[in-house]
């Protein structure tokens, strides 16, 4: 179960395929989400609160409008998905899957926009960043950080690998203010890496610069 931003709604699902979102202030069952072959094993609501996402063991996502109940189904992943996540504008959704394959869709067409190979086993966990700026995807050996895109085509390699305590990489989750990302599995080990130095070599670049120009003009 998942609440909306404003705390108003509540998205609970299950083993049935069945989601169904709920008024918290008098537990009313507001709709009932139904189209899902198998469990469902994910969801998320959008940062506007306008949208639910389902993740499902019958290979697909589903962006589900809160209002009318009207969904767009999302093709593509070949196995169980097990994670589904919006970015902070909510134009864009992250899956992974245990196909290996973690993918990003454009949320108002219903489109894939990308297909991220990186992971030697199930994607287990997806996020994004606070800012927007940068996709985790956690598979069972290592994280991946990828540069976002709004616009033209994906990197096909990740900015960072972050290799995994054994024996595997289960969850993730970025702070909500600032660039930490923490990884963790189910047996109790977690890490916590600072992301503040992310980029390629042109982006640190200019921030080395702008902070030697910070440093020099300092009385």
């Amino acid at each position: 179960m998942v609440f909306s931003p404003d705390s108003r709604l509540v998205v609970t699902a299950g083993a049935d395929g069945i989601a169904a979102i709920w008024r918290v202030a008098d537990g009313a069952r507001l709709l009932t989400l139904r189209g899902h072959g198998g469990a469902i094993v994910a969801v998320a609501f959008s940062p506007d609160g306008k949208h639910v996402a389902t993740a499902s063991t019958d290979t697909t996502a589903r962006i589900w409008d809160v209002r009318s109940g009207k969904s767009r189904e999302l093709r593509g992943h070949t196995a169980a998905l097990t994670a589904v996540a919006f970015n902070r504008k909510g134009s864009l959704l992250a899956t992974g899957a245990a196909d290996s394959d973690a993918r990003v869709w454009n949320v108002y067409a219903g489109r894939e926009v990308a297909v991220l190979r990186i992971h030697a086993g199930p994607v287990n966990d997806v996020a994004f960043s606070a800012d927007g700026r940068w996709l985790a995807t956690a598979g069972p050996q290592a994280a991946g950080i990828w540069e976002t895109q709004q616009a033209g085509e994906w990197p096909t390699l990740p900015i960072y690998l972050v290799r995994a305590p054994p024996p595997r990489l289960d969850n993730l989750a970025f702070s909500k203010q600032g660039w930490r990302l923490v990884t963790g599995w189910r047996g109790g080990a977690v890490r916590v890496y600072d992301c503040r130095m992310c980029g390629r070599l042109g982006q640190l670049t200019r921030l080395a610069r702008a902070r030697l120009r910070d440093i020099v003009q300092r009385p």
